[in-house]
């Protein structure tokens, strides 16, 4: 038996990180792990003030890439789901979102966003990142 293992790659995966959220989250943030730095924080914690969240209704994941985010969509009480830098293949979905346009998957909205580190000094995909959040919390658009 020891043969079936000699050339298979192995991840520890922590199941708990993925498929638990604590009470009164309903948003989680996703990213890749070399964006879990101060600046990080800072930024999402101004960009969800913007949609009315505060620290205690969201919470952000750093992914390292080898883990299967399937288990997000599992969360019954989630209703919002962001990646920052995330590829769909990640969950096994054999579609391709286009980055900042809302969709609405096993009844999670979710937006596919550019890295952190991409978005940082690039203030169009800010504003397509914005506009797109706004159509996911059903705030008011342009002219509304």
């Amino acid at each position: 038996m020891e043969h079936l293992f000699r050339n298979s790659r192995l991840y520890s995966v922590e199941r708990t990180s993925i498929s638990y959220c604590k009470s009164g989250i309903d948003v989680i943030l996703v990213l890749n792990k070399e964006d879990d730095v101060p600046e990080t924080h800072a930024f999402l914690e101004k960009v969800m003030k913007a949609v009315n969240r505060d620290q205690s209704s969201y919470e952000l994941r750093f992914f390292s890439g080898d883990e299967s985010l399937s288990d997000l969509f599992q969360m019954e009480k989630l209703q919002f789901l962001i990646f920052f830098g995330i590829r769909p293949s990640n969950f096994d979905l054999q579609i391709h979102p286009k980055a900042y346009q809302p969709y609405e998957i096993f009844g999670k909205k979710i937006v596919f966003s550019g890295g952190i580190a991409w978005m940082k000094d690039r203030a169009g995909d800010k504003k397509k990142l914005w506009e797109a959040m706004k159509m996911m919390f059903d705030l008011p658009l342009k002219g509304e």
